[in-house]
């Protein structure tokens, strides 16, 4: 028996569903970055995550299973174990309403939402440059979500006072304190993605 197209696509979603956070898409979110010249970060996102699984169910049932939104729950409480989740709650349509929160040091990447979804990425270099990355998705993952009626809107603010060597911001200020501001809104799957590489000489 032949499966459905969105049965054979719930099979490939099944690849990228390793563990919770790798199982949801930020599909609306406002997004803040703060780089600063000890090489400190502050991260904060506040936004919707959806469950691609879930998602897949409502597509091709027309509902999600009373099974799958108790999962959904189970969800929530895994993600509220994440002391970096300030806010988690279910709304329902396998959607999560977060904020969340992070503040370190570049000494390693940092990576939101997983290694395997990065809305934002911040990667210190060899180089002593630091690369902050948006979502880049590639075309056939952006099939996927796009059978599932998924996309991305949202804003990416950030804020440093270590120069910068490139960037595609649609908005740049810079104050006579030397820090700059960056931004981006992101308005679909085919955006470009942004990017800033800071110097961290």
């Amino acid at each position: 028996m032949k499966r459905s197209p969105l049965k054979r696509l719930r099979y490939l979603l099944l690849f990228i569903c390793f563990w919770v956070s790798g199982c949801l898409f930020p599909e609306r979110f406002s997004a803040e970055i703060a780089i600063h010249k000890d090489l400190s970060f502050d991260f904060k996102y506040e936004g919707i995550l959806t469950a691609i699984m879930a998602r897949a169910d409502e597509t091709e049932q027309g509902h999600i299973s009373s099974e799958r939104e108790r999962e959904m729950l189970r969800w929530a409480e895994e993600l509220k174990r994440d002391p970096g989740f300030k806010q988690v709650n279910y709304i329902g349509h396998g959607q999560f309403k977060v904020s969340y929160e992070k503040h370190g040091q570049l000494d390693k990447s940092f990576a939101f939402v997983a290694k395997d979804i990065k809305l934002i990425s911040i990667v210190p270099k060899k180089n002593n440059t630091i690369e902050i990355k948006g979502l880049k998705v590639s075309k056939s993952r952006r099939h996927k979500l796009n059978v599932l009626g998924m996309t991305i809107e949202g804003d990416l603010h950030i804020v440093s006072d270590l120069p910068a060597i490139q960037h595609n911001a649609q908005e740049f200020h810079a104050s006579e304190s030397s820090t700059a501001i960056y931004h981006w809104h992101v308005a679909s799957l085919t955006d470009p993605a942004p990017r800033l590489v800071l110097s961290a000489l």
